[in-house]
């Protein structure tokens, strides 16, 4: 099972994981196998500052995304177990987070 994090913020991915994502796996005797931070996405957007006059007066804002695989490893004989998992991740979800779970 694989889980991706993604975020505007790199400390709301982090506190999910440890306080979330690490105690329900534990409770359902699921194993966290791999944490990985994946490639940080940036977009760069340029403006003018003022649309009439002095075109050469540009502001530049940058939009990042972090985002965050964690793999967690199961026997098949724990599907349960993965049903409840995913059930209780969808009801702690915190704004300004997407999950993403891939089976």
């Amino acid at each position: 099972m694989q889980i991706i994090l993604k975020s505007f913020n790199s400390s709301i991915i982090s506190l999910f994981t440890d306080t979330r994502i690490k105690p329900i796996a534990e409770k359902l005797n699921l194993s966290v196998s791999s944490i990985v931070n994946l490639p940080t996405r940036k977009k760069i957007y340029t403006m003018n500052r003022s649309p009439h006059v002095f075109s050469k007066s540009k502001e530049s804002f940058e939009l990042r995304t972090f985002s965050k695989l964690i793999t967690i490893s199961f026997n098949k004989d724990s599907l349960i177990s993965i049903l409840k998992f995913e059930k209780l991740l969808a009801k702690n979800v915190v704004n300004g987070l997407s999950v993403q779970i891939k089976i």
